[in-house]
This record gives C-alpha cells, sequence and structure tokens, in this order.
C-alpha cells in the first residue's frame, strides 16, 4: 500500500483520505479499523476526577470486586465501564479479551510466553505480566494473524 501525506496548514482538521481499487480489501479494512481507533477516549476516574484517556496509551483493562480498572504506562484509574462494554467498544481493535477479568492491548504486549495448563503469559511494555486464558487464545492467535498479513 502507498501512503502520502500532504500538508496543509489551513486544514482546519486533520482528514483521512483512502483511494483503493475494493474498500472491501482486507488491507483496507484493517487501515480503516485503525483510523477510526484513534481519538477513541474512555472515561476514567483518578482522585474523584473524570479525566478522558486516550485508547493508544492503555496497556490493559481489568475487572476486580466488581470494578473496572484502566491500566496505562504511568496511571490506574477506575472506569463506570464493564469489561463487556469496552469488548463492544473495542472489537475491531487491537485489544483482545484475555481472561474473564481483563482485556490486553496487543500493542502494547512485549513478549508471549507458553504456560501449564494451555495458558499463555503476557508481559507487556511496563514489564508487567498477565495471564491469557487457554478459552481467549484462539482470539488471541487470530488477532494475530490478522496483524501480521
Amino acid at each position: 500500500m502507498k501512503i502520502k501525506v500532504t500538508e496543509n496548514p489551513e486544514q482546519a482538521e486533520n482528514e483521512a483520505h483512502l483511494l483503493c481499487r475494493n474498500a472491501d480489501d482486507d488491507e483496507i479494512q484493517r487501515a480503516l479499523s485503525l483510523l477510526g481507533q484513534l481519538g477513541i477516549h474512555l472515561p476514567g476516574k483518578k482522585e474523584g476526577t473524570t479525566v478522558p484517556v486516550n485508547t493508544d496509551e492503555v496497556l490493559y483493562f481489568e475487572s476486580v470486586d466488581k470494578k473496572t480498572f484502566i491500566y496505562t504506562e504511568t496511571d490506574v484509574l477506575e472506569t463506570p465501564l464493564r469489561l463487556y462494554m469496552l469488548e463492544e467498544r473495542l472489537l475491531d481493535s487491537f485489544f483482545f479479551r484475555a481472561s474473564k477479568n481483563a482485556i490486553i492491548n496487543l500493542n502494547k504486549i512485549a513478549s508471549l510466553k507458553p504456560e501449564f495448563g494451555g495458558r499463555m503469559e503476557a508481559t507487556l511494555s511496563n514489564n508487567e505480566r498477565i495471564m491469557i486464558s487457554r478459552q481467549y487464545l484462539p482470539t488471541l492467535k487470530n488477532k494475530l494473524e490478522m496483524r501480521d498479513t
């Protein structure tokens, strides 16, 4: 795929235009999915204040004691969104359900290591380790294949 960027200082807002032979092409669909994720902000709470969290900054989401948390490199924030709601919002993205209580950003995985019982351990960019349940491994494998092609 060729990529062409044209700068225009008078442009009020950034725009992306894709010229393609076939809009159903897998490569075009992945590009659209990535572009669609830009600027997605989720509500997070820290010290009683609600702040928007850009999905690009998120390492993973975790549900603990009926509360959902957003983990970034520098912060842990609570969000009112449940994991299933996050999963729906981030369906066509680089996020995937890793276990009953976690959703991981594939772009933040530094390494993957097989573990006993068909599970896998993901080491994230901040060296935190999260277990991926064998039940969710097919989703991970599917996402990785999509990412490589």
